[in-house]
């Protein structure tokens, strides 16, 4: 049986990113081939004969389209600080994980999973693509900091943040979330 998943969305591409409505992907249906097995058919020659080798005759397996739940996707966010469920909900879908990853980043970038090629990595990128992306999403608040009493003032601006549990946290801007695991 061979599997193809279309999409039905006008002009669908892997370069989606945050600038489609949410309305666009709500509208996402997925379809399987499935191949029909061959039929006996027979002609209705009324006959009460139990002789099927006349007037009868096997179909050809039919190929058909069926609706089938969407696999889980990355979706990118519209907004810095949009939590997975909001991002989720605003493209009909729910929140999910692939392979146990639900967020990803500049710098944990997956290679998995389906539209993670049209990622927007707004906030930059450090580092290579990672087979997963991160697991724990973490909020962190705008802070300000002085290095002395008469030292500049540098302001860090918070947000939501995408790690791997256990991983090195600097909440740098690649460090943002960009993209959340949702699913049918």
């Amino acid at each position: 049986m061979s599997y193809r998943y279309l999409l039905a969305v006008a002009g669908f591409t892997l370069a989606l990113s945050h600038a489609f409505s949410t309305s666009a992907f709500a509208a996402t249906k997925c379809y399987e081939e499935q191949e029909l097995p061959p039929e006996l058919v027979c002609d209705n020659n009324y006959s009460k004969s139990a002789d099927f080798s006349s007037g009868c005759h096997y179909t050809t397996g039919e190929t058909v389209q069926v609706e089938v739940a969407c696999p889980v996707m990355w979706v990118n966010i519209a907004a810095k600080n949009e939590t997975h469920s909001q991002t989720c909900r605003g493209v009909g879908l729910k929140v999910a994980s692939i392979e146990g990853s639900t967020c990803a980043s500049g710098e944990l970038r997956p290679s998995i999973g389906q539209n993670w090629q049209g990622i927007s990595y707004r906030f930059g990128r450090w580092g290579g693509l990672d087979a997963h992306g991160g697991n724990k999403i973490v909020s962190i608040p705008d802070r300000t900091s002085r290095t002395s009493r008469d030292g500049p003032t540098t302001f860090y601006e918070g947000g939501l943040f995408c790690y791997e549990s256990g991983g090195t946290r600097d909440s740098d801007k690649t460090d943002r979330v960009v993209a959340y695991a949702c699913g049918p």
